[in-house]
């Protein structure tokens, strides 16, 4: 398996894991009221002034990872993305492994973000996947197939410990 600067190339194939409906109000996108919050380690965490909650950016050499929750934190998202890469429109199974654990789902949808950047998310409702999630050092997506790669997760922990304190100060302004 590769590391996530080497893979991110992969990262297109990542796009949704439909777990919730609405996904078009949970979503940061381009045309989001974004504030930058804090830094935790290599995360910067953002207020999503138009969606009412916080989420977390990590750039790498190569691509972008973000995650966040909604505000009442009954969904979250990770989402991957790289630099001018064409998207893929389409449904297809993902596999994802986080501590030991595969979750799956399907494929569903795509994004374009802003400056250039495409990809997209996995939208998810279960707390398991959070939990671990918070206890990972890497998320492995498409395990055992051609296009596996690994994200770096590294103190994720701290991380969605920032995003809650970011989206709860905002529900209590």
């Amino acid at each position: 398996m590769r590391t996530m600067t080497k893979t991110l190339s992969a990262l297109a194939c990542l796009v949704a894991l439909p777990a919730f409906s609405a996904a078009e109000d949970v979503l940061p996108t381009a045309g989001d009221e974004i504030e930058k919050f804090r830094s935790a380690g290599d995360w910067v965490i953002y207020r999503n002034v138009t969606r009412g909650h916080c989420f977390a950016s990590k750039a790498g050499d190569v691509g972008l990872i973000q995650m966040g929750f909604t505000k009442d934190e009954g969904a979250a998202y990770l989402g991957a993305f790289l630099q001018d890469w064409p998207v893929e429109e389409g449904n297809r199974p993902i596999h994802v492994v986080v501590n030991e654990t595969v979750y799956s789902g399907d494929v569903s949808a795509v994004t374009q973000a802003s400056n250039g950047w495409s990809g997209g998310y996995i939208l998810v409702n279960n707390k398991d996947f959070v939990r671990d999630v918070e206890k990972a050092d890497e998320l492995v997506a498409f395990p055992d197939s051609p296009n596996t790669f690994i994200l770096d997760m590294s103190d994720s922990s701290n991380t969605i410990f920032e995003i809650r304190k970011c989206t709860g100060e905002m529900r209590e302004s």
